[in-house]
């Protein structure tokens, strides 16, 4: 498979090029383990791969994963109770990972801009037609396999009764449980998010073209407006709040937003060819800290989006900082991060059940630890398989080739 499917060619694969090393076997281990992560890429069907945004998504889906392993130790493991682990530094920090989701959201902000900015430059011309059937064929199928196999998982291992679940399956398959029901679907609570991605992708082409036709110093001032008012407006809405609120793309517009403040400058000032330096390594990890740090504060938690917005800069200008987030391994994880979305949870449930009494009786720093060294593993591998199975092949597919739009 070509490099431009795979996103990935050889040389950034294995690091050095091949030709570098006279010794046949050293040749053939990078050989070998470039086949295999090459086998393991995300497929793109067009435009220029950013291989440290598949970078950042590695980030996303990790907090994802550890944010919700951590809540499965509280709530199921034997003798750990939340107010016991709340007085652990471990426990703050992880609870810090709930930010995974609207790194995301950063992130649909940011390559969902690229292709009409570089539209605007004199790029290939995004037929709105196209754009929506990218994402229908790219999106669709892989998440109606996983409502299907949660919904015989809930059937005959939970004993959930078929009329019981039929109106919540139905609102999850169209993207409509969190207006009728305010609340997370039943049948994956997870797919809340894609629900407000759905609306987003919707609404991108309109919203993008209108902020690319203005002039670039009014675009940004203006983008900037934007954030600042919807984080001040958030900053009033009750901790207890309405979930249907919380559960909309308003509430959380401003984290889109902030991709696509960086896309207009990756594209219009960077030229996508940013210049690095080392000055802004210092940055990114006191953004990262930053980031699961405010986690905690019901009023800080609020400014993520600009730390998102710091911490892309770090990716992009930071010379270390690229490269570290372009690491073939980091890069090939973070590709598969929607299928480790959609069924993360269901193996860390399935897992970690059968450890539990395996943990039994120890601290919780020690159960969480025994539980992550082997569900981690696990769910990686796991949605391993999903991904080679179901997602990729739906990305190889393709009725329509759709060059202009490259995620």
């Amino acid at each position: 498979m070509s490099s431009r499917l795979t996103g990935v060619n050889d040389r950034d694969v294995a690091g050095i090029g091949v030709e570098n090393h006279p010794n046949p076997s050293l040749e053939d281990k990078r050989t070998w383990r470039s086949a295999i992560l090459a086998r393991l890429g995300r497929v793109t069907t067009g435009g220029r791969f950013v291989p440290c945004i598949d970078g950042l998504r590695c980030l996303a889906i990790a907090a994802v994963v550890l944010y919700h392993l951590n809540g499965f130790v509280i709530g199921k493991a034997t003798g750990v109770t939340e107010l016991q682990a709340r007085d652990s530094v471990i426990f703050e920090w992880l609870h810090g990972a709930n930010c995974g989701v609207q790194i995301f959201f950063s992130i649909s902000g940011f390559i969902l801009a690229l292709p009409f900015a570089r539209e605007k430059i004199g790029g290939r011309t995004v037929v709105l037609a196209d754009y929506y059937f990218r994402r229908l064929t790219r999106l669709e199928p892989p998440f109606l396999v996983n409502l299907v196999v949660v919904f015989l998982l809930l059937i005959f291992v939970k004993r959930e009764a078929i009329t019981d679940l039929l109106a919540p399956l139905l609102a999850t398959v169209t993207y409509t449980h969190n207006w009728f029901y305010g609340e997370l679907s039943r049948i994956n609570g997870v797919a809340w998010s894609l629900e407000i991605e759905v609306q987003f992708y919707i609404l991108a082409p309109f919203l993008t073209r209108s902020l690319f036709a203005m002039r670039p110093q009014q675009r940004r001032i203006l983008l900037a407006a934007m954030i600042v008012s919807l984080v001040a407006l958030k900053m009033q809405v009750p901790v207890d709040g309405s979930l249907r609120l919380r559960l909309g793309l308003l509430y959380v517009l401003d984290h889109f937003l902030a991709g696509i403040l960086i896309a207009d400058v990756f594209v219009f000032r960077w030229n996508e060819s940013p210049r690095q330096s080392s000055s802004w390594d210092l940055l990114t990890i006191p953004l990262i800290v930053l980031i699961f740090g405010i986690q905690r504060s019901d009023t800080l938690l609020h400014l993520l989006p600009f730390l998102t917005l710091g911490l892309l800069v770090c990716i992009f200008r930071g010379r270390m900082t690229n490269r570290l987030f372009s690491m073939p391994a980091v890069v090939v994880v973070g590709g598969m991060c929607y299928s480790i979305y959609l069924y993360h949870f269901f193996v860390i449930s399935m897992v970690g059940r059968f450890l539990l009494p395996l943990t039994a009786g120890h601290s919780y720093e020690i159960q969480l630890l025994l539980q992550s060294l082997l569900i981690v593993p696990s769910t990686l591998a796991a949605c391993t398989v999903f991904f080679l199975l179901i997602e990729r092949p739906f990305m190889m597919w393709r009725p329509r080739r759709v060059p202009t739009v490259a995620v």
